[in-house]
């Protein structure tokens, strides 16, 4: 049966489709506009209410479409209206204002995270623009920084830093473009830097810097410090840890760069050769950092051995008589032990020289046993192998005196008397 629409002339026509459609696309913008350009929750609204509405949208294009053949005939009581054909449809008006309300709360629930988060302060264009560097980016805890400031901005600018992070500016006097500071601790320390122009706006800068734990002080001492060739020497460690404790202490005594000499605090040495020998000490802490010392020992050639006097030690006897303008020699022996040699001469007139070997008894010289004018001069020289040996002159002077006599040391391997050492 043919079901036919009409209405009366001035009758206002009311269509729930595009009221309620009017009503999701303003919805839409809405939400769009106070978004503020988060695209991502745009298109999470679109698929919102695409997957919401749907079927209750074809179904509205549906209903708008009979309607408009058939003219604003609402339904009565407005439970149910007629679909095109004039079947009972499934649209309904209130239940695409559900889908609706569905739709906002969805949307709602996504932006309102956004909302919720805080807005940025705005910055100030002609605030200065600052920056600081330090002389070292990772310091040993101990050593000085320094940091210096650059900036630019509108007038006279004015510096003031927290080096010691207490959140204050400037309470040590630490003003200006350039300042230092010791850090003690270890760890990492942050720095900041307040610059403010003549206009009283200001800027704040940090940096972190990180301060390392102090390594170990190596330390060593040779006793003795200037040793000789075969002389044993004793190297004691006295290196220290500031922090933590000493792990290993390993010791290069040849000058091979290979600290695997000797291990521990103390070790001892011999050097073969004299010269200038380099040492050095490698130690590492309980924290695995790790120090160097280095020294250079002198090492000496070893004395030649004292030489040893010939022994008995060689006893030379004189006797005789005073004459006019001379003596006359009676006895002239010497007593020198076996393996020495007995050298004796005179001058003038006396010929060459007499030689005799050491026998352990005493040896005459008869040679020499006569008579010598003033003016005669007798040496003996008793030397033996690697021996100080014995040197006697006598010179006749005549008068009551009759000689004099010299008695010195012969060095090994030397004719020249020198004066014995006591």
């Amino acid at each position: 049966m043919a079901v036919a629409a009409s209405s009366t002339a001035g009758e206002s026509k009311f269509c729930p489709v595009t009221f309620w459609n009017g009503v999701r696309w303003l919805h839409l913008l809405a939400m769009a506009v106070f978004v503020g350009g988060q695209l991502a929750l745009v298109v999470l609204t679109g698929v919102a209410v695409v997957w919401h509405m749907r079927r209750p949208a074809l179904h509205a294009l549906e209903g708008v479409i009979f309607l408009a053949r058939a003219g604003d005939r609402r339904p009565r009581g407005g439970a149910r209206a007629l679909s095109p054909g004039g079947v009972p449809g499934a649209w309904h008006p209130w239940g695409d204002m559900r889908a609706t309300l569905l739709t906002l709360l969805v949307a709602l629930a996504l932006v309102a995270p956004a909302a919720a988060r805080p807005v940025d302060a705005t910055i100030d264009p002609l605030a200065p623009v600052a920056d600081f560097a330090a002389s070292s980016a990772t310091p040993t805890s101990g050593d000085t920084v320094a940091f210096t400031a650059g900036a630019s901005g509108v007038g006279a600018l004015s510096y003031s830093w927290d080096l010691d992070g207490d959140g204050s500016f400037g309470d040590r006097g630490e003003t200006g473009a350039q300042v230092s500071h010791v850090f003690l601790a270890p760890g990492a320390h942050v720095v900041r830097l307040l610059v403010t122009d003549s206009a009283a706006r200001s800027t704040q800068v940090e940096h972190s810097v990180r301060v390392r734990t102090p390594p170990p002080r190596a330390e060593l001492l040779a006793l003795p410090g200037a040793p000789r060739v075969g002389q044993e020497v004793t190297f004691v460690s006295l290196s220290r840890a500031p922090y933590g404790s000493i792990a290993t202490e390993e010791w290069d005594l040849d000058g091979d760069g290979a600290f695997d000499d000797g291990n521990g605090p103390q070790v001892t040495w011999t050097f073969g050769r004299a010269g200038r020998h380099p040492v050095a000490l490698r130690v590492t802490d309980t924290q695995g950092s790790i120090s160097v010392a280095r020294e250079t020992v002198p090492v000496s050639r070893r004395p030649a051995a004292r030489p040893v006097a010939l022994s008995p030690f060689p006893v030379v006897r004189l006797r005789g008589q005073l004459r006019r303008g001379g003596i006359a020699v009676q006895l002239l022996s010497v007593l020198a032990p076996r393996g020495a040699t007995i050298d004796a001469r005179c001058r003038p007139g006396c010929g060459g020289m007499l030689r005799r070997p050491g026998t352990g008894r005493a040896v005459g010289l008869a040679r020499f046993e006569r008579g010598f004018r003033a003016g005669a001069l007798i040496e003996l020289r008793i030397t033996g192998a690697r021996r100080i040996g014995k040197y006697v002159s006598l010179r006749v002077v005549g008068g009551t005196r009759g000689y004099v006599r010299r008695d010195a040391c012969l060095a090994p391997g030397s004719s020249r008397p020198v004066r014995c050492a006591r």
